[in-house]
């Protein structure tokens, strides 16, 4: 997360006064980029729908970009705690999609707001964003991939396979999450 060096009087806060605004703000970025577009998203909206100062805001993240990038870290790693809940690195790997796909449905339907934070609104959110978003889906492209090795010979699948099923559940999810 790129955040400015911290002022002193929020880092000074007792009982976590930082942390909790922190969470306002990253809370706030969500909702608000769900709303409006993440590229619609000014400070001001963010400062007004979390209840903090600016002042705060900018002792916290340098600009908008570095909270957005904040809040979709955050989401990522939600979603990846939630859909990672349960897995069993040696159970067959249709057992190990088949639930991973099953939690993120779950995490969707429960942080819709993150959802589209992570999968959609990071298509308009700038270079940093979308460079984040391409790396989760090539950690999710592998793991879909390793169902390849666990067919028998003579029925082997292209690599782009796994980048097309990928793909087309992302669709799929985007599609709905605009809904």
């Amino acid at each position: 997360m790129a955040a400015r060096s911290r002022a002193p009087s929020v880092l000074a806060a007792p009982n976590g006064v930082a942390e909790i605004q922190r969470t306002r703000i990253l809370a706030a970025m969500v909702e608000v980029s769900a709303e409006r577009g993440a590229g619609n998203v000014t400070v001001a909206h963010v400062v007004e729908r979390a209840g903090v100062s600016r002042r705060t805001f900018y002792e916290l993240y340098a600009d908008r970009e570095a909270c957005f990038l904040g809040a979709f870290d955050d989401a990522y790693a939600r979603a990846s705690r939630y859909v990672l809940d349960g897995y069993d690195p040696d159970a067959k790997w249709v057992d190990r999609v088949r639930l991973a796909l099953t939690n993120l449905l779950g995490f969707l339907e429960v942080e819709r707001g993150a959802g589209q934070l992570l999968i959609v609104g990071s298509l308009g959110a700038g270079h940093d964003a979308l460079e984040r978003r391409r790396r989760g889906i090539a950690q999710i492209i592998a793991i879909v991939d390793e169902g390849r090795l666990e067919r028998r010979t003579g029925s082997e699948l292209p690599p782009l396979t796994a980048e097309g099923i990928v793909g087309g559940v992302l669709s799929v999810l985007h599609a709905r999450l605009v809904e």
